[in-house]
Parts: structure tokens; sequence; C-alpha cells
């Protein structure tokens, strides 16, 4: 090889080696900056935190002004694209947030009924094309509105507590027990109206439908959460809750179930039934076989991973985290539990992918490219210079 095919063969060495110390360093650096995003300054040690609770974050609000804290977050759900929305009660809104916690969207009922009224919006569900179903309480109605906050449709019913759509139906409870509509607002079917009865309701704050069509309902003021069948027919119902007022003994032993007010429901990953209950201060996990509790999770308090009478929970199966309206504290805690989601390797990636450690994967990448590149350089080098000798060889011959 002559001089100048060394020195630059050296050259382009020096370059590559180069990129990879900056692509190195840009490496360390960035998985400084996910570290401080996974542990954020101020974030709750874990031997503070109440056993079984992992605490992810907290929204209190839409913006960092004081008139833009949560006052009363009632209910949550989140939609199929990840967006935490969450109904206020006293202000009248539902809010949009992003799975980091920002802002997406406010809907004021406010301004978008153009009418002095409070709607005062409760339970909330999210249909796969967006459309987002809000209980009207105060307002005795259903209203249907657009991810852009614009008013496609509603009708009436009595004080709607909570909604869940399950294919082309939609399920509410409230005054009336169990209501079920078209996603139109036609009339189905109505059952478990208002009383004490194992198949009646009393304001019942929540609820869920499993896979196969199973109708889960808290039974607020009954102190039970309770199974239907798609019909409306009972398949089963919790023992009655505690009746000696909050603080009481929870165990089951004692209490029942030891629920004292079940309020919002939603299914994890591993199927289980997961609620609220603001009187027990904490997370509830359910056996959908027949209503046995098998975890508690939380504890009274203000502090990261403690509740304040919550009364909302919906669960993210692609991130394992619940979000819960954490009433009492003004605010939105994202927490996970253990056993929530699918287990295996698949399940570890998916929920790591959509976090910020995915970004890791940019430099990685390009890691790999340039690796890729000089290999293949290395390579070629050799037979380069076999071809120029074989040239230089026969051109001496000639």
């Amino acid at each position: 090889m002559s001089s100048a095919g060394s020195r630059r063969a050296t050259g382009t060495r020096a370059a590559l080696i180069g990129v990879l110390v900056i692509l190195l360093l840009l490496l360390v650096g960035l998985g400084y900056f996910i570290v401080s995003i996974l542990e954020p300054v101020g974030s709750p040690a874990k031997s503070e935190l109440p056993e079984g609770i992992e605490w992810v974050r907290s929204i209190y609000g839409y913006g960092p002004s004081a008139n833009q804290q949560f006052i009363s977050p009632d209910h949550t759900e989140i939609g199929p694209d990840g967006t935490i929305w969450v109904s206020d009660t006293q202000l009248n809104s539902i809010f949009g947030f992003s799975p980091d916690g920002s802002l997406r969207r406010r809907i004021d009922f406010s301004q978008l009924l153009e009418e002095d009224s409070w709607t005062l919006p409760k339970g909330i569900s999210v249909s796969p094309d967006g459309e987002i179903f809000v209980c009207g309480s105060s307002a005795d109605r259903i209203f249907v509105v657009s991810e852009q906050g614009e008013l496609l449709r509603s009708w009436d019913v009595a004080q709607p507590l909570d909604c869940r759509l399950y294919g082309d139906r939609l399920y509410v409870t409230g005054l009336e027990g169990v209501s079920v509509f078209s996603t139109d607002g036609e009339p189905i079917g109505t059952w478990g109206g208002r009383g004490k009865s194992l198949d009646e309701l009393d304001l019942p704050q929540g609820v869920v439908v499993g896979d196969d069509g199973t109708v889960y309902v808290a039974d607020t003021l009954n102190a039970r959460v309770k199974a239907f069948d798609p019909q409306g027919a009972l398949m089963w119902t919790t023992k009655a809750g505690i009746t000696g007022g909050m603080g009481t003994d929870r165990s089951s032993e004692t209490s029942g179930t030891g629920l004292q007010l079940p309020s919002g429901i939603c299914i994890d990953g591993s199927g289980r039934l997961v609620l609220v209950d603001p009187f027990g201060f904490d997370i509830v996990v359910i056996d959908p076989a027949d209503g046995t509790v098998i975890g508690r999770y939380g504890e009274f308090g203000s502090g990261d991973g403690m509740f304040g009478y919550p009364t909302g929970i919906s669960y993210d199966d692609a991130r394992d985290w619940f979000a819960v309206a954490d009433t009492a504290n003004d605010r939105v805690q994202i927490v996970r539990i253990p056993d929530s989601g699918e287990t295996g390797v698949v399940s570890a990636v998916r929920r790591a992918l959509v976090g910020p450690v995915w970004i890791c994967a940019i430099p990685l990448v390009l890691l790999l490219l340039v690796a890729l590149v000089a290999a293949f350089s290395k390579r070629r080098r050799p037979k380069e210079q076999q071809d120029i000798t074989h040239d230089a060889v026969s051109s001496g011959i000639e």
C-alpha cells in the first residue's frame, strides 16, 4: 500500500475511534439524564412508601399556578393511547394528561354547554376511536365528547355515577342501579334498582366489565362488590362490609370482606378486580371468581403512595400502572402494586419500552451501526491491499 493510502486508512480509523468515543460519552450522559427522570429529585425512598406500593408520579393540576390545581378529582380513566383522563367535580371539567403528566386537554362543561349549569362530571369511559363518555351526575345526563372537546351527543340518565363501554354497549351505574344503552343512547335494559337486597344497589360508584361480559359493580353504600351476568342476573356478592366507620378493623376475619365504601373499580393485567376504598384509604384487590379479598395496599396520609379518601382508579395495561383519584389530597397518583401485570420477558420489555428508558436505544443503535461499518471496513481493507499488490505485480510483468 502506498504511503498516501496508509495515511487515509489511519485517518479513517482515527475518525471511527473518535466517533465511538463521542457516542460513548453521549450514552453516559443520556444514561445519567434518564436515571434522573426515573428517580426524580424529591421522590420517596422505598422505605417511606406503604408496603407493596411503587410510586411513579403525582399530578396535582393542569398548570403551575394556584388556580390551576385540582380541587376534587373524582374518577380516572386511561384511554387506548395512554391518555390519563381525570374528572374534577368542583372544576366542572375533565382533563386529559400524557403519561408523563403534561396536560393535553381540558374540557370545561361550563363552556362546552354554554350555560350556567353544574354537571358534576364523575365516571369516564373512552372508546377505541376516541369518543369520551362522561357521567354528568347533577345534570342527570351522559355526555359524549370528542378528544378535541366537541359535544357529540347526550341523553338522560338519573344521577349517573360511573360508566363502562363494552363492545357496542355502555353500562351506567346510578340512582336506578345499572342501566344499559347503545353507544348512541338507545336504552337496552336496567337492573338492580336502589335498595339493600342482594340483587339491589345503593348509589354504586364503580362499574367494570370483564372479557367474558361479566359486569362487576362497586355497590358503594351497601359496602359490597357484586358480579352480574350480561343479562343482569346476580352471580355473586361479597359479604356485607364494615359499618363501624372510618379506621375500624379491616381484617376479613372480623369484618367480612373488610370493605367500607367501595368506589372506583377496574381490572388489571392479571385479570383481578382492583378497587379503591375511600374509608379504608387503600387499593383493594379482589378475586373475580368469587369476590374474595386477596390484597390491600396503601394507608391514610398525604405522602407519596398514601391516600386521602380515594374515589377513582383505572389501569394502563401497557405501562402496568394505576391512576388513582386521591380526592382529599387533591391529586392523581400513578402507582404500581405487586402482580398486577402479565409476567414474562416480553411483558417486562414492553413496560420498559414505554418509559424513558427507550431513549437509550438511540445511541445504542448508532454504536451498533458504527461498529458494523468499522468491521466491514476492516474486512475490505485486506482485499483492497491484495488488489493493489496484484495490480503492481501485473504492471511489473508487463
